[in-house]
């Protein structure tokens, strides 16, 4: 609560209706006016001197406001953050007076680590506005720069999400803790990673940041910066010595897994620069190469398959990138694997081949070029005795069979059960493929009619 005497002193700096702002001090509490005019008014038109004048007198009743919460213990803890709020302008302008007046009054003060009802300290407050001035006075007075908030921040991370180097470096050299995180788990120098604060980077190194230290979710400083597409800060983590290849232990992920998986082709190339591995897989056996091709990024894919990435490696489900491809009837990828020179007709762990995948699944592009590229449109799925036809007719896929009919597929291929293509259709009440099998006059129809179908 305010006293008596501030309450019946209310001027425009303060009054009992608002709780909330600073009230005027009595004159024995205020700052000293000027003695005697600073050796710049010197240089001033006759016309600024007496407005300069009252800037710098009213940046000191300020201030002064905030060495009342210092030392007075009536005056309400949230009234921390409007004293501390004084414009920073005034402050500059006052700071030969004012701060070392500061620095005398708040010194003997045992609430200089006091905070409001967010958890909020001065020093917070001054690190998260960027006062410089401010917060080398509370430090010299013995402020505790690793008090956290009601979100687990600290001076340091405040610092760090409004973007104040010399904040940063200022609490670095002062001992602000690395380590801790806030409630997201990221510590301070994560957040920088994730924000791209590339001019932070060298403070934190010179303060002994362990820069492969990662976040609670398992992610690096690397995996943050590339998987927000921060590709200064991840060349300069690399530089000094970050590991390009660490994986993130709880998602398996690597910076290069995030980067492909994003799309993003010069961080990718930044990192196949610095000699990270583009085959390690991650808890899905996925690698980069088949998270690029999940995503659709057709250029990541052909970089990576230029750089020697596995053609052959299936993921957890037994799908090579490839064949995830043609299931996706991704067409925009299909020459770059050729050219790669992937076996066109490599079947999954399942048996399906490229072909089988795509045609079973309506992409009739993907068809087209694959047996125009030379894919064999008779093979057969070892495991379950079909053919793309089979599979195509099973699902009643006009246009893949139309395809396949174009190009003289054998129908007499029986599945494992005996069934053939036409047999599948009708099975499953295809009732439309039945006219492409009478109107192209296939042999098999002329043979069904004989009753030499089995």
């Amino acid at each position: 609560m305010i006293d008596s005497r501030a309450q019946t002193k209310i001027t425009s700096h303060g009054s009992a209706a608002n709780p909330n702002s600073v009230p005027r001090l009595s004159r024995d509490q205020q700052a000293p006016a000027l003695s005697s005019r600073p050796w710049f008014f010197s240089l001033l038109p006759s016309a600024d001197v007496k407005r300069t004048e009252i800037s710098l007198n009213a940046a000191q009743r300020r201030v002064t406001g905030f060495i009342r919460f210092i030392t007075d213990r009536s005056l309400p803890a949230k009234d921390v953050k409007t004293a501390a709020d004084a414009s920073q302008e005034h402050l500059a302008a006052a700071k030969a007076s004012t701060v070392e007046e500061v620095k005398k009054r708040i010194s003997s003060s045992s609430d200089i680590n006091r905070v409001d009802d967010r958890g909020m300290s001065a020093t917070m407050y001054a690190a998260q506005r960027g006062d410089i001035d401010m917060l080398k006075a509370l430090v010299t007075a013995g402020s505790n720069i690793n008090l956290v908030n009601g979100e687990g921040q600290d001076a340091l991370i405040l610092a760090v999400k409004n973007g104040h180097a010399d904040i940063i470096e200022y609490l670095l050299s002062q001992g602000a803790d690395l380590t801790r995180p806030d409630k997201t788990g990221c510590t301070a120098f994560v957040l920088a990673a994730r924000a791209g604060k590339t001019a932070v980077i060298q403070s934190f190194i010179n303060a002994g940041v362990d820069i492969d230290a990662p976040a609670d979710n398992g992610c690096t400083l690397l995996m943050c910066a590339a998987e927000n597409g921060h590709v200064e800060f991840v060349k300069q983590l690399i530089a000094n010595g970050a590991d390009a290849n660490k994986i993130n232990m709880k998602h398996k992920m690597t910076a290069m897994m995030y980067a492909a998986q994003r799309g993003d082709i010069d961080m990718l190339k930044a990192l196949v620069t610095a000699g990270s591995n583009i085959n390690l897989v991650n808890g899905e056996g996925q690698d980069a190469l088949i998270l690029a091709v999940k995503n659709g990024h057709a250029d990541i894919i052909e970089y990576l398959l230029s750089q020697g990435a596995d053609l052959t490696r299936p993921d957890k489900t037994g799908c090579t990138a490839f064949v995830l491809a043609a299931r996706a009837g991704k067409t925009d990828f299909i020459q770059s694997f050729i050219n790669a020179g992937v076996d066109i007709d490599a079947p999954a762990d399942n048996g399906c081949t490229p072909l089988m995948c795509a045609a079973e699944n309506g992409h009739v592009e993907f068809v087209k070029q694959l047996i125009a590229n030379g894919a064999d449109a008779n093979k057969i799925n070892m495991k379950h005795k079909m053919t793309a036809m089979m599979y195509a007719a099973q699902k009643g896929l006009t246009e893949v069979v139309k395809l396949l009919l174009l190009n003289k597929v054998n129908l007499d291929i029986k599945a494992s059960e005996g069934s053939n293509a036409l047999m599948l259709a009708a099975r499953h009440g295809r009732r439309q493929l039945l006219s492409c099998f009478l109107n192209m006059g296939l042999a098999p129809m002329k043979r069904a009619q004989q009753g030499k179908m089995p």
